[in-house]
């Protein structure tokens, strides 16, 4: 007689964390999350709802991939809006959030926050 299907919880932890660790290099090496995913979540969300084992986390390790790839989609998208101002003249504004301080080789140094760019919030 066959056992049931069992994995250990600390386990099905670790398969999660790899299938987001997943997602996240599969973004960085160009894949994107787009309308061609929506199947997928819609199978991973149906494969919860019905509570089987097996089922169950082969949907939890879907959505984590899938959340993986939106992840690293929503930072590249960031990125790209200050990578395109390299080599550039440009004139920010922010607010200076810390207490300056002097670095190791005598200059002034402080942290910015809510940074503009021509009227528009930068990340950072």
């Amino acid at each position: 007689m066959r056992k049931p299907f069992a994995v250990r919880r600390n386990t099905k932890i670790s398969l999660i964390f790899g299938a987001l660790l997943a997602g996240v290099m599969l973004g960085r090496f160009g894949f994107t999350f787009g309308v061609s995913l929506l199947p997928v979540v819609v199978a991973a969300c149906a494969a919860l709802l019905l509570g089987r084992t097996r089922l169950a986390l082969g949907g939890l390790l879907a959505l984590a991939l899938v959340l993986g790839l939106w992840r690293t989609g929503a930072w590249t998208a960031d990125r790209a809006q200050l990578t395109s101002l390299i080599g550039q003249n440009v004139t920010v504004t922010g607010t200076i959030i810390d207490d300056p301080s002097l670095s190791d080789k005598g200059l002034l140094t402080f942290k910015l926050g809510y940074l503009k760019l021509g009227g528009r919030d930068l990340p950072g």
